[in-house]
Parts: C-alpha cells; sequence; structure tokens
C-alpha cells in the first residue's frame, strides 16, 4: 500500500471518531432516509473537517456509521433501500 493511500485511511478513520463524537445524530438522520452523500450535505462536513472530497467524506460517515448502529439494522435498511429502488426503477436495479 502506499504512503498516500495509508494517509487518507489514517485521515478517514480520525475524521469518523471525531463524527461519532460530536454527530452521533446522523445515525437517526440515515435510519429516516438519508443517505450517506445526505448526510455529508447535511452536516457540512467538507467544509467543517477540511475534507477535499465528497467521496471522502461519505468513506468517514460510512465508517462512523459502522461505529453508531449495530451491523443487523444497517443490513436491514439497506436492504429496504434495494428493495424500494427496485419497485422505482421497474426491478431493474444493479
Amino acid at each position: 500500500m502506499k504512503e498516500k493511500q495509508i494517509d487518507t485511511i489514517s485521515f478517514e478513520r480520525e475524521i469518523s471518531r471525531k463524527i461519532v463524537r460530536e454527530h452521533p445524530e446522523i445515525a437517526d438522520w440515515y435510519r429516516t432516509g438519508l443517505f450517506q452523500r445526505g448526510i455529508v450535505q447535511r452536516g457540512k462536513f467538507c467544509s467543517r473537517y477540511n475534507i477535499a472530497t465528497e467521496e471522502i467524506a461519505m468513506s468517514c460517515v460510512s465508517l462512523a456509521l459502522h461505529e453508531l448502529m449495530p451491523e443487523e439494522e444497517r443490513r436491514k435498511i439497506e436492504e429496504k433501500r434495494k428493495e424500494d429502488g427496485a419497485k422505482i426503477g421497474g426491478g431493474n436495479s444493479p
């Protein structure tokens, strides 16, 4: 693994820990229908934590959600969203 990749992973872990401490409400946002990009935007995490891209911020949010929510609950939400997407998209979701 390259040094830059290691630095990015370390940065993402550090920011995700801050999000868990400072914004545990993101779990409720996720439960009520916000996707990771919406959470990043609502929390203004790119500017708040000086994150270069929404994709990196979404990775930080993903890590934080893994800390804040049980795996089973996250899995059920993801399955429901896939089902809902299939219904909306005519059943042709990837």
